[in-house]
């Protein structure tokens, strides 16, 4: 078996790895490793064998500390740190995919960190790099203790979701399938269904709008209808009620006036009455003057008559 080729753009602590593995299965010795991991070298990683000289070119740990110093994390831990903190769900990417490519980013970018720290980070990363906001949150409530506990999670919900989104389109298609077309007709795919449905709904929408826009103008009219209608007639009672009003000072005037005319003409015949009473009662001293004055003058005639007899 031989190993594959590296270039540079992998990890170099996982190609070392399973290169000691394939040299165990062959059953290498030091120096068999040695020219094998030179030989496997391409591209950039094939530069720094022009780097070393004839004697570190066949030694096994020198090829590994040149690799571990151009590749390693240590020297580019800031690199991958940055890369790990932008790094999001791809289009079409699977979970799996995305949970080794944190693991693996999180180890280059914290090296000599210990695995319960890592652990945390690459968490804590795998879910903020997740688009949906409700898995997102679901995973959090689960209080998972690590990335694979998150990554099981979120398959879990990714499936229950499609399963049924699938489903509500199903049911969601059949019922549109009845409302519109008639048994037994031929009815087009979903995709050219859905366009047509919208513009329905559109112009069903817009009709009553239009409906309601009506009514509400007629509405409107008729209120203003009945807002002229009540000035006018409290126009034309204002009139009536002036008319009345002078009607009724007239007919005040006019009682006024009678009262008055009867006050006088009863005043007028108290007076008269009054002076009819005095001259009456004048007239009756003068009656008794007059008798009295008579008596006195027949008793005055009667003295001499009776003289006259006596002397006769």
């Amino acid at each position: 078996m031989k190993p594959q080729p590296y270039d540079g753009t992998d990890d170099i602590e996982e190609y070392l790895s399973q290169f000691q593995i394939l040299a165990e299965v062959n059953g290498w010795n030091y120096n068999t490793m040695s020219l094998c991991l030179a030989s496997s070298l391409k591209g950039g990683a094939r530069a720094i064998l022009n780097e070393l000289n004839e004697f570190k070119r066949r030694d096994f740990d020198s090829l590994v500390d040149a690799l571990h110093n151009k590749f390693g994390s240590v020297h580019r831990s800031e690199i991958f740190r940055a890369q790990l903190q932008t790094r999001v769900r791809k289009d079409n990417e699977s979970l799996s995919v995305l949970s080794q490519d944190i693991k693996k980013m999180t180890r280059c970018a914290y090296p000599g960190a210990p695995s319960s720290v890592t652990d945390i980070l690459a968490l804590d990363q795998f879910i903020d790099a997740l688009h949906d906001p409700e898995m997102r949150l679901r995973i959090r409530e689960a209080r998972p203790k690590n990335i694979n506990e998150a990554e099981v999670l979120a398959v879990r919900f990714e499936t229950f979701k499609q399963a049924d989104n699938r489903r509500c389109k199903n049911l969601i298609g059949s019922n549109e399938t009845k409302a519109v077309f008639p048994v037994g007709a031929d009815t087009p795919n979903q995709a050219d269904e859905l366009p047509q449905l919208e513009n329905k709904e559109g112009n069903e929408l817009k009709e009553l709008l239009g409906d309601m826009t009506k009514k509400i103008s007629n509405l409107s009219q008729e209120i203003k209808t009945i807002k002229g209608n009540n000035n006018n007639f409290q126009n034309q009672g204002r009139p009536q009620q002036q008319n009345q009003n002078s009607y009724n000072n007239n007919q005040n005037r006019g009682n006024n006036w009678y009262n008055n005319r009867n006050n006088q003409n009863f005043n007028r015949n108290n007076s008269q009455r009054d002076n009819n009473y005095q001259n009456s009662n004048q007239g009756q001293g003068n009656y008794s003057s007059r008798t009295h004055l008579m008596g006195q003058r027949s008793t005055t005639a009667k003295w001499p008559s009776t003289v006259g007899y006596i002397i006769s």
